[in-house]
């Protein structure tokens, strides 16, 4: 059933958030993944150090080991709110191409994420939490979006790079990452194309139709599990126009 919280007792407007878990903010900054677990909570401000404090909690610490400049390109939290998946550029040099990392965090809903007691945003608080790096690439990741369930993504690539430009990606819930699978579901004979965006349509539809945004317009299939993915260029779309991210 939906679940109301009422933030504001004492006033005469109250905000019904359906889903507390539709409502977390994650933002990836310089030194790592965060999320909050009461974004749409107006009442709170973060205050190091206070109890009663708008909770930020920290889900990723970057190595220190790791060379390069890094950054947090894409963040997608799964439907049921417990997995969040998200790409780590890493840049070693000015010449060669950066790296891209795809990771899977799990057991966001195991947890308070409220509980100031347990997480203060601090570099201990991703021991909670179980971190999987999934793939690599030397192409950068612009955006992940999931489908229908929390098993299924898809992933697309921006820049001009050997490799694929569209992924489908199966069997996110696996224990073992070995056995998540990657197929390649590109756009356009040139591969190299970039990609900017993805969105999956959820209303009205089966939930196979996406739409994809590049520089020369918003191409669309109506079958992204198809053993052979046909996309077609949307009409009445101006060039240089990339889809949002979720319908």
């Amino acid at each position: 059933g939906e679940e109301v919280l009422d933030f504001m007792t004492t006033q005469d407007t109250a905000i019904a958030v359906a889903s507390p878990i539709r409502s977390r903010l994650f933002i990836g900054g310089s030194n790592g993944l965060y999320v909050c677990n009461e974004a749409m909570n107006f009442t709170k401000t973060f205050q190091p150090n206070n109890p009663n404090s708008l909770p930020w909690v920290k889900l990723f610490n970057f190595s220190s080991a790791e060379e390069g400049k890094r950054q947090i390109r894409s963040i997608a939290p799964s439907n049921d709110g417990n997995t969040v998946l998200f790409s780590v550029d890493i840049d070693k040099t000015n010449t060669a191409p950066a790296t891209t990392k795809l990771y899977r965090l799990t057991g966001l809903n195991q947890h308070n994420l409220s509980n100031l007691s347990v997480f203060s945003g601090a570099s201990t608080d991703p021991s909670n939490f179980t971190l999987n790096e999934i793939a690599s690439y030397e192409r950068s990741i612009s955006s992940i979006v999931y489908a229908d369930d929390a098993s299924t993504a898809i992933i697309t690539f921006q820049g001009y790079a050997p490799g694929a430009n569209i992924y489908r990606v199966e069997n996110l819930t696996a224990e073992n990452v070995e056995d998540i699978t990657f197929t390649e579901i590109s756009l356009g004979e040139n591969i190299q194309k970039p990609v900017y965006t993805a969105l999956v349509e959820k209303v009205s539809t089966d939930g196979k139709t996406v739409y994809v945004g590049t520089d020369d317009g918003v191409y669309k299939t109506t079958d992204y599990t198809a053993a052979n993915v046909v996309w077609t260029k949307e009409a009445n779309f101006p060039d240089a126009l990339s889809a949002g991210k979720k319908a």
